[in-house]
């Protein structure tokens, strides 16, 4: 057993989706989650400096004595270079994991124009299903305004002005290939109708955990939360709190 915690990093919000299925799924594990509100939006950044701000994200929790670090972020994910992973614990990125595509002629990659950039899914998808249609939606605001409280109205609007430009709405798959959208599922369904929403936080954290498994390094009686932002946490506090109990550790921090 091990009960040291496992550390969530995230460009803002949307890791805490991730965090959530570990809460749900894995109660003892304790968690210690960063989003870097500061800098938020990553999604328009050049991976340069992605890379940069994921390091120093990546340097708290390392500091933590944490066991196990998810990137609950895409973007992260796929503009940081290897040597980011070289760590003496797993470093596990978002999960590019796909579902059975067959008989299905359409699916629709939705993501922050810095991953859409990667082709990452895309080539992945192609490699298995080589005549299948892929749409490629970047959503330049969506994370932000995510992160800012957005209301339903101006969600739908990004959404709807995004997706209009793309002929996608016979997508029979759609893959949130960034970690906030989930958080506005209900919003993507209206413009995406006919789709099934493939979201890999179940994929990556099952992999952290065989991970852990194969160590014995599960926990056995902790559980706790801890939540770091890195800048004002009023607007993130709701969000925390409505996933993870009132009495939630939120906390802002300068790195």
């Amino acid at each position: 057993m091990d009960n040291r915690f496992i550390g969530i990093m995230d460009s803002g919000v949307g890791g805490l989706t991730v965090a959530k299925y570990i809460k749900e799924n894995y109660p003892l594990e304790g968690i210690i989650f960063i989003g870097d509100t500061l800098h938020n939006p990553y999604g328009s950044l050049s991976p340069e400096n992605i890379a940069l701000y994921a390091e120093r994200l990546k340097q708290f929790l390392l500091q933590q004595n944490i066991k196990m670090l998810i990137i609950g972020c895409n973007t992260i994910s796929f503009n940081t270079p290897s040597s980011f992973y070289e760590e003496d614990i797993p470093v596990i990125p978002m999960s590019l994991k796909i579902p059975c595509l067959e008989e299905m002629e359409e699916v629709t990659v939705l993501a922050t124009p810095a991953t859409i950039n990667t082709h990452k899914h895309k080539y992945i998808i192609e490699k298995q299903y080589p005549n299948i249609i892929i749409h490629e939606i970047g959503l330049p605001t969506l994370a932000h305004a995510i992160e800012m409280g957005a209301s339903e109205r101006e969600v739908d609007a990004i959404i709807k002005k995004e997706v209009s430009k793309h002929q996608a709405q016979n997508t029979e798959m759609a893959f949130l290939a960034c970690t906030h959208y989930p958080l506005v599922l209900s919003s993507l369904k209206k413009y995406l109708p006919k789709a099934k929403f493939w979201d890999p936080a179940q994929a990556t954290v099952e992999y952290g955990m065989q991970a852990l498994l194969k160590k014995e390094a599960h926990a056995s009686s902790t559980g706790q939360k801890k939540f770091y932002f890195t800048s004002d946490v009023s607007i993130a506090e709701p969000l925390v709190k409505n996933l993870f109990g009132t009495d939630a550790n939120i906390e802002e921090i300068n790195l």
